[in-house]
């Protein structure tokens, strides 16, 4: 229920990215190592395996299964296991896969230049995807913080899974994410949604059951208790994201790119040349290739603005126009009607120089919501 009604959530279920495919595999293979490892269910090891195999073929990440699966086997403690046949094939056969999707590169084959690699410690901002989490679940650390004391007095081994392996993804993440773009949680987040809602669900039965009661019975842990509480209502007062309409689409920007596209295509004569910022987009709304893709290789190092290479080209057939000469030079030798479209990223995807030649050689045309279609007649 939480998940359905979450706008992170529905950003990813919208895109027909790995990020979705991943995110699943990834819960499943979490779900059926707690039913594998604590509560030790019959049969629940082929679904383990099964699903373990599809996070490693959907996306690198998957690797954060591995501390997860270990930290299953420490709260289920069947030790057992490691001297099972079924079980060492399972870990061999993982090993194998992971490492033929995951690290060996042959000789011949084809390496995505585009792609970014993890890096260790490479985050400027190490609480970002503590950031994210909190950004788009109102109340959700707060309740984090509440679940630490019915973790305490229940003990349920299951629930600690859950808690302590979202808990340890946000910090493996600060540690070896790419970057602190929201995606990279994607897999993680269903795990802090069930740490939320299971602390949500115990914290109302138990004040239920109170005013059912009566509060005359003994608290357990009062001094957990009480310590628990003034760590959860400091952070609700002073940190806490109360904005619930971000967790309803508030936090996120849904542009709607199909109105600018539609006019081009409305307008559009065969010969007429078609310049994108987003070229698989534009393809996807146009119904047809675009023609060049525009962009710029910004320099973080060097603070300036740079041509692609020519590997990194490989891995978009789009032609580039990726240096404001090869603009202005497209321009003067073909003389057919040229439409360009872009959106908000244009204020950082291309140089000053770039954007100067784009509003001195193109007529804007169309404008909404940060979309933008601009011609050469």
């Amino acid at each position: 229920m939480f998940l359905g009604f979450s706008a992170f959530e529905n950003l990813y279920a919208s895109m027909a990215r790995f990020y979705l495919p991943f995110q699943f595999f990834f819960v499943v293979a979490v779900y059926w190592a707690g039913e594998y490892f604590i509560v030790r269910r019959p049969g629940a090891g082929m679904w383990l395996l099964l699903a373990t195999l599809g996070a490693i073929g959907t996306h690198e990440f998957a690797f954060e299964l591995l501390p997860v699966f270990v930290l299953a086997l420490l709260l289920g403690g069947h030790w057992r296991l490691l001297g099972q046949r079924p079980f060492q094939l399972g870990v061999l056969l993982v090993a194998l896969v992971g490492y033929a999707l995951l690290v060996y590169r042959p000789a011949t084959g084809f390496t995505n230049p585009v792609a970014i690699p993890l890096e260790m410690f490479g985050l400027p901002d190490k609480a970002a995807f503590y950031q994210w989490f909190r950004q788009t679940t109102p109340f959700g650390v707060t309740l984090l913080l509440l679940g630490i004391y019915p973790l305490r007095q229940n003990r349920h081994r299951l629930w600690a899974f859950y808690f302590l392996g979202f808990l340890y993804g946000l910090l493996l993440l600060t540690v070896v994410a790419p970057g602190d773009n929201p995606r990279y949680l994607s897999n993680l987040y269903p795990l802090g949604i069930v740490a939320v809602a299971a602390s949500l669900v115990w914290w109302g039965g138990w004040i239920v059951a109170r005013l059912w009661r009566g509060w005359r019975e003994a608290i357990p842990d009062p001094w957990v208790l009480g310590a628990v509480l003034v760590l959860a209502v400091g952070y609700l007062a002073g940190l806490e994201n109360r904005d619930v309409a971000k967790a309803f689409g508030g936090y996120y920007r849904f542009v709607d790119q199909r109105p600018a596209h539609e006019f081009i295509r409305n307008r559009l004569l065969p010969g007429d040349l078609v310049i994108s910022t987003e070229p698989g987009l534009s393809a996807f709304y146009l119904g047809r290739p675009v023609d060049y893709f525009l962009r710029e290789k910004y320099d973080a190092e060097a603070d300036r603005y740079l041509p692609f290479s020519v590997e990194e080209k490989t891995a978009i057939r789009t032609p580039f126009i990726d240096r404001p000469e090869r603009l202005v030079e497209l321009l003067e030798t073909d003389q057919r009607r040229i439409w360009l479209y872009t959106n908000w990223k244009i204020t950082s995807t291309v140089s000053v120089a770039m954007d100067e030649a784009i509003k001195r050689l193109f007529q804007p045309r169309f404008s909404r919501n940060e979309t933008y279609v601009l011609i050469r007649p």
